[in-house]
C-alpha cells in the first residue's frame, strides 16, 4: 500500500531524511490506520525494533527506513530487515508470553519522488510471520 505525503518546504523535505522524522511519520501512518503504538527503539538482548504496535488482537514489530531510490527497488532490502526482526519477534514473544501466530512483521518504506513529494510503502507480514491477510 503506498500513500503520497505533500513536504512542502525545504525544512519538511530535509527532515524526511532524518530518521526521528521518519519514524514520527511513520507513527502517524499506522494511527492513522488503526494502529495502537505500544513501544518505539525497543531493544531486547541486542535486537532493535523501530515501532511497535497492536493491529487489532495481533502485536506488530515495525521497521522504518527512508531513502532516495526508486521503489518497489527496496524488496530485498525488506526482505533482509524481516529476516533480522524474525529474532526480535521470537524474543518479544517470549518476553510478554504471546503466541507466535499472534505477531507479525512490517516494514515501512519512504522515498522521496521529487522536491514536494515522498511516498510510502507499508509492507504487512513482510517477515512471514502472520496468517495470509
Amino acid at each position: 500500500m503506498a500513500d503520497d505525503l505533500k513536504t512542502g518546504d525545504r525544512m519538511a523535505r530535509a527532515a524526511m531524511t532524518t530518521e526521528p522524522m521518519v519514524k514520527e511519520i511513520a507513527e502517524r501512518c499506522l494511527v492513522s490506520r488503526g494502529y495502537e503504538i505500544l513501544a518505539r527503539d525497543w531493544r531486547c538482548a541486542g535486537e532493535r525494533v523501530d515501532i511497535v504496535a497492536k493491529d487489532g488482537d495481533v502485536a506488530v514489530l515495525v521497521d522504518v527506513a527512508a531513502g532516495g531510490g526508486e521503489l518497489g527497488d527496496e524488496f530485498a532490502e525488506v526482505e533482509a530487515a524481516a529476516d533480522r526482526l524474525v529474532r526480535a519477534t521470537e524474543l518479544f514473544c517470549e518476553r510478554f508470553d504471546v503466541e507466535r501466530g499472534a505477531c507479525r512483521i512490517d516494514c515501512l518504506r519512504f522515498r522521496l519522488r521529487d522536491r514536494d513529494h515522498a511516498t510510502i510503502r507499508h509492507y504487512l507480514g513482510a517477515g512471514g510471520l502472520e496468517p495470509a491477510c
